[in-house]
C-alpha cells in the first residue's frame, strides 16, 4: 500500500479549452479611435456589419452591431461563405492587392483562411471603418 494513498479519479471527461484567445484590446466598436477585429454576423434577418463583443471559442464570437442594439454568439462559417443564418459569422480580411479573404481560424499573430493559407494580420482604421490587413507568411 502506498502512503499516502492515490486520490481517486474523479472524472474521466477532459473539459475542452480554447486554444489560444485573441487579446480583448482587438475588441470594441470599429471606425474609434482605435482598431479593432471587424466581423460580420447574421442576425435571422439581415447580414449586419459589427465587431466583437467577446471571444466564447475558438470559432465562436459574442458579436454586436456598432450601434449596440443587437448582440448574438456566433459560430465562423464552416465554408467561408457570406453568413446566411442565424448565428453564423464571418471575418474579412484585406490581403495584397485589397483583395477579400475570408479567415477560418485567428488566433493572436496568425490567421489562416479556408484553403490553409496562413497570414500575419494587423488592424487599421480610418476613423469611418476598421480593417484587418493580412500579409502572406
Amino acid at each position: 500500500m502506498r502512503y499516502p494513498p492515490r486520490r481517486l479519479r474523479t472524472s474521466t471527461y477532459k473539459e475542452k479549452t480554447m486554444g489560444r484567445p485573441l487579446n480583448k484590446k482587438w475588441f470594441g466598436a470599429t471606425g474609434g479611435a482605435a482598431a479593432n477585429i471587424p466581423i460580420r454576423f447574421h442576425d435571422g434577418s439581415s447580414l449586419i456589419e459589427g465587431y466583437i463583443v467577446s471571444q466564447k471559442g475558438t470559432n465562436k464570437f459574442k458579436c454586436s452591431n456598432d450601434a449596440g442594439s443587437i448582440t448574438r454568439i456566433c459560430y465562423l462559417t464552416s465554408d467561408g461563405s457570406a453568413p446566411n443564418a442565424n448565428y453564423e459569422c464571418q471575418i474579412i480580411g484585406i490581403g495584397a492587392g485589397g483583395s477579400a479573404i475570408a479567415i477560418a481560424k485567428i488566433t493572436s499573430r496568425k490567421a489562416v483562411d479556408y484553403n490553409g493559407n496562413s497570414y500575419t494580420w494587423t488592424t487599421e482604421d480610418d476613423s469611418t471603418e476598421s480593417l484587418l490587413r493580412l500579409t502572406a507568411i
